[in-house]
């Protein structure tokens, strides 16, 4: 119970201390606060002697990313997010594409080893188009066994924690080099502009506007629960992800709230919290006790799937953030999007990346289950 307790504070105030040395030490900066929090986690994770509760810190997580969706979004600018749309969704519709070669390609290459490869290729379209959530419902409806399906999400968040690291870091400046490169009508993409307002600020009002921006967020959050109730009768991801975003740039387009320091600052910090929480999640003890067979069939799908997207990607000259962006929304969903925009400079295409990532969610389910059907023996 106390270490539990410690662990929690430490969630809740590591972020701090990664902020303060992203802005003090240059190789924190260079690295990132996120990674710093991320990696931080999973150390922790398999650090051994360290129990982690694991229920807690996924609800932690949850709750997290719940709120900093919405605070994200309430300083959009919608008009100036919608030109970026249609390349998103065209890059979208590339990823998801590659994903379904890499998939279907590497079931008939790992056919007959005994894994009912048909089941492991829909399940990989599923979270590589949508998320966790498609994953499971189509292990479910395949009837895929139990231990399959935790070896294969342990594989993902390792091979995507590897990934995660790699968009956050040398990702954009590789891609540079045969991506068309970025261009802004107008330069609000730099992360550092609204920390400027902010830190002129006294510190009664800094305190004041974070509240108000948490304060809004919750009741979004809430009132996104409540209509995923009515309708679900529970918690349905797709359908609250869905209301957060658009009650979130529905509040946006109240002058009052758009134009609130603070915001951007209160969901940057909330998702320092759901990265180190996420980190926390990533136990490979089962991942590393299993055999390789699995491993490999994995790694074939999620590396192919981004190289394909990439060569694609470069075919039709979409740009390098647009193509990390919707790589996010696929291979992630719309939680990730946030850090990765705020790490490659480009708040712009935080909308269009929630709007691909949740389109991801509605398509995950069928497109998984019909190539799955469609590869059966």
């Amino acid at each position: 119970m106390a270490s539990t307790l410690l662990l929690s504070g430490f969630v809740l105030l590591f972020p701090a201390l990664t902020l303060y040395s992203e802005k003090k030490y240059r190789l924190a900066e260079w690295v990132g606060a996120v990674v710093i929090c991320y990696a931080s986690g999973m150390l922790l994770a398999n650090f051994p002697g360290i129990a982690i509760n694991t229920g807690l810190f996924n609800t932690i997580s949850e709750v997290s990313v719940s709120l900093a969706i919405p605070a994200l979004l309430l300083s959009a600018n919608l008009a100036d997010s919608w030109q970026y749309a249609k390349p998103a969704f065209l890059s979208f519709g590339l990823c998801t594409l590659a994903v379904t070669l890499s998939a279907t390609t590497a079931y008939f290459f790992f056919a007959g080893n005994g894994l009912e490869s048909w089941k492991v290729s829909g399940m990989l379209i599923g979270v590589y188009t949508g998320g966790t959530p498609n994953m499971s419902a189509i292990g479910k409806a395949l009837e895929v066994k139990e231990e399959i399906f935790i070896l294969i999400n342990s594989i993902d968040i390792f091979l995507s924690g590897l990934y995660f690291i790699f968009l956050m870091t040398f990702a954009q400046k590789l891609l540079q080099a045969f991506l068309p490169k970025t261009h802004h009508d107008k330069d609000l993409s730099s992360p550092t502009e609204p920390d400027a307002a902010f830190r002129q600020l006294p510190l009664p009002s800094k305190f004041k506007n974070v509240l108000i921006s948490l304060g809004i967020a919750a009741l979004i959050l809430a009132s996104a629960a409540g209509l995923s109730l009515i309708f679900t009768g529970g918690m349905s991801a797709p359908l609250v992800i869905l209301m957060l975003t658009s009650l979130g740039l529905g509040a946006s387009f109240l002058p009052s709230v758009r134009r609130i320091e603070g915001s951007y600052q209160t969901a940057h910090y909330l998702l320092l919290i759901f990265a180190l929480s996420i980190g926390l999640l990533a136990d490979f003890s089962q991942l590393l006790a299993t055999g390789s067979a699995v491993f490999w069939y994995c790694s074939s799908v999620f590396l192919g799937a981004i190289l394909l997207h990439y060569l694609m990607a470069a075919f039709f000259r979409i740009d390098t953030d647009t193509v990390l962006i919707t790589s996010t929304a696929a291979i992630f969903g719309p939680a990730f999007i946030g850090p990765v925009a705020n790490s490659i400079r480009n708040r712009h295409l935080i909308v269009a990346g929630i709007t691909t990532g949740m389109l991801g969610y509605a398509i995950g389910n069928y497109l998984g289950l019909a190539v799955a059907y469609l590869l059966r023996p």
